[in-house]
């Protein structure tokens, strides 16, 4: 151990070999050689006559362990930004208790003085963890923390994968299977490179019962390659059920070639969820990808939470023993998407808490007006000689409501809306709440105080026979979709409105063949 030659705390334990707990100053005089060069001059002013002890020779008196808050202080203000929080990957700092990768000074040191600083939570992630929605980044909704200080902006975030075009790197794309559209990224090539690409659909355990596997992956493969992507391969995982994660960690392992590993997608497309379960597999001795380096990379990891957003670094588990590591970035934020316009807590209202069930609603001849969560407005127009339904897969909390608000439609439609909101850009309002109830805790009037986009209209050909799939209808962000089936001559006409800025996709059906 090692003191400066000025510190008069020479009775307490120092936080490092190479630096001064008092002063924090560079590697010094060794402390028995420190300690041997006090104990002669206390011994020479004892011998003098007339000699006085210095007050600097007095030895120290107080309890091994202790820490002066100045030194504490100092210390954490030294060490600070050199350390990371390992739920998020945020920065630590101790100024700011509001923002994120605060870590209190005591906390900080004695972190550091037993050599902890990768075990590290700051207090916003400890938050999290216990369902806290604490925001972390700049969104169209939120703007800054509650104290009023800054947040970090998405553009901060995407640069800080910016990196992998030009580095060797291995990148797995996660795409939200209930959100497909709203996940799947826009112009990958320009933030990975020429990397290597697998493509991992996650959120599996929320489909459908209808939707066989093989099939749905090959659709996703499909809808990837529309975009311009030529992945290695495909998998669908369940990071809650553990379904298809050892299939797609033996791939990864397998085609990585040494590089270090990238997790990459949007903001809550399941990320963390899926590194969690990929440590797991890793971990576990019985699993044909155990790997030990992944037992101790596994006891910390990162925070997974329902907030846009949670991740704000990059985190670097060295999981493989043969050399790199597994990363997860941050959620790249698409404005397009339907949750960035919501406060933090409405998200928990919107996510889905088990499989997506179909509603199906048979529109009449003369066409209808239906609310879809109270945000979403589709109008069929009047169409004869056709049969045409609607199947709606969504979380409970989206009702399918008639504009009228009157008689509910054949085929099941289900009563409730959200709130009241203003008269929107469609010229209409959505229908009243069902008595005694709520929709997405106050979240729709908020979608509606931004007001509807101008209708849009989606056109689809029609086949004589019997009623089939020809279309599904996805908003950006909504976790699920509307599936079109019809059939007679001529086409189907539909206008949708939307909260302004959010996407609209008009993308071939989803196999599903049981409505559950």
């Amino acid at each position: 151990m090692y003191a400066c030659e000025t510190c008069s705390l020479l009775a307490k334990p120092l936080v490092d070999v190479h630096r001064c707990v008092a002063h924090g100053t560079d590697r010094g005089t060794p402390l028995r050689r420190l300690w041997q060069g006090r104990a002669r001059a206390f011994a020479s002013s004892r011998s003098a006559p007339g000699g006085s002890l210095s007050p600097s020779l007095v030895p120290c008196r107080e309890p091994r362990g202790h820490i002066h808050a100045t030194s504490a202080c100092q210390q954490a203000a030294s060490i600070d930004s050199a350390a990371s929080c390992y739920g998020c990957g945020a920065d630590v700092q101790t100024r700011n208790p509001a923002a994120a990768g605060f870590v209190p000074p005591d906390v900080l040191a004695t972190k550091a003085r037993f050599h902890q600083l990768d075990q590290l939570l700051c207090t916003r992630c400890q938050g999290l963890n216990h369902g806290a929605p604490i925001p972390g980044v700049a969104d169209l909704a939120v703007q800054a923390a509650e104290d009023g200080s800054r947040l970090v902006t998405p553009e901060e975030l995407r640069n800080k994968i910016m990196h992998l075009r030009t580095a060797k790197a291995f990148v797995v794309l996660l795409v939200d299977l209930v959100d497909v559209s709203g996940t799947l990224l826009p112009r990958l090539r320009d933030m990975v490179g020429a990397n290597p690409v697998v493509v991992v659909g996650t959120k599996l355990d929320l489909m459908p019962a209808g939707v066989r596997p093989d099939q749905l992956a090959t659709w996703l493969q499909a809808a990837v390659e529309f975009k311009g992507i030529r992945p290695v391969a495909v998998y669908l995982t369940s990071g809650r059920t553990n379904a298809g994660v050892a299939a797609a960690v033996a791939g990864i392992r397998s085609e990585r070639q040494g590089r270090d590993v990238y997790l990459i997608g949007a903001a809550n497309a399941g990320k963390s969820v899926f590194l969690r379960a990929m440590v797991r597999e890793m971990a576990d001795m019985g699993s044909r990808s155990y790997d030990p380096a992944a037992i101790g990379a596994g006891r910390r990891l990162p925070t997974a939470s329902g907030i846009p957003g949670t991740t704000l670094g990059l985190i670097r588990l060295p999981v493989f023993s043969s050399g790199g590591c597994l990363v997860d970035t941050p959620g790249v934020h698409l404005h397009h998407r339907l949750p960035h316009a919501l406060r933090p807590e409405h998200h928990a209202a919107l996510a889905p808490r088990g499989r997506l069930r179909g509603r199906g609603v048979a529109v009449p001849p003369g066409g209808a007006v239906l609310w879809w969560g109270g945000c979403v407005r589709l109008h069929v127009a009047p169409h004869r000689g056709q049969h045409v339904s609607l199947t709606f897969f969504g979380p409970k909390s989206l009702h399918v409501a008639e504009a009228g608000g009157g008689e509910e439609a054949a085929g099941g439609l289900a009563r409730g809306a959200p709130g009241a909101g203003g008269v929107d850009a469609c010229g209409d309002r959505p229908p009243p709440p069902p008595a005694g109830g709520a929709w997405f805790q106050g979240g729709s009037a908020a979608l509606l105080e931004r007001g509807l986009s101008r209708p849009r209209r989606l056109t689809k050909p029609l086949a004589p026979g019997q009623p089939r799939a020809i279309a599904d209808l996805a908003v950006s962000g909504l976790p699920g979709w509307v599936s079109v089936h019809g059939s007679g001559a001529g086409e189907l006409a539909l206008e949708v409105c939307v909260p302004a800025g959010v996407e609209v996709f008009w993308r071939p059906p989803l196999p599903v063949h049981v409505l559950a």
